[in-house]
């Protein structure tokens, strides 16, 4: 809670960004994971992302990294998942990971998409979930990330041809 209100209330660059790296730090620990889902971690990636993550802002890649990592920590947390992947800003975040100029921002929507889709079955979430979660298979077969070539995103696009299918 500390690192999200100093990235929030300080008027540095350098700290804001710095406080970002300690947010994803403490995600981190695994068992910092579910209370930092139900803690507005969702929240705090969507104002960093839409205040600081413009391109040409100071430190902006690295944050919106920073946001993107502490992501996959969650995603990767069965406690987690769900209060993640429910949240009404959760598409809205994923979309910027999955866009951004920077490979491994994209690389994290990546690696979310393959513990988010899965999970979803797993939570009995299959209902109503492709057509929810639709611009995630959609980015990954066709969009930014259909063009980067690597293991993980290969796994995405396997998963998203299976739901897809």
């Amino acid at each position: 809670e500390e690192a999200m209100r100093i990235a929030k209330s300080t008027s540095n660059d350098t700290t804001r960004q710095h406080a970002t790296r300690f947010f994803f730090n403490m995600s981190y620990i695994r068992h910092n994971r579910a209370a930092f889902a139900s803690k507005g971690a969702v929240d705090f990636m969507h104002h960093v992302i839409k205040n600081f993550g413009a391109p040409g802002q100071p430190h902006a890649t690295a944050m919106v990294l920073h946001m993107a990592k502490t992501m996959v920590q969650l995603v990767c947390v069965p406690d987690a998942v769900s209060t993640v992947a429910e949240h009404p800003k959760f598409m809205e975040c994923w979309n910027v990971f999955s866009m951004h100029d920077d490979q491994q921002v994209r690389l994290r929507a990546a690696k979310i998409l393959n513990k988010v889709l899965p999970a979803s079955n797993a939570m009995g979430l299959n209902y109503g979930f492709v057509p929810k979660y639709a611009p995630m298979l959609l980015a990954v077969t066709s969009g930014k990330l259909s063009r980067d070539d690597n293991a993980t995103i290969s796994t995405a696009k396997s998963t998203a041809q299976t739901y897809m299918s």
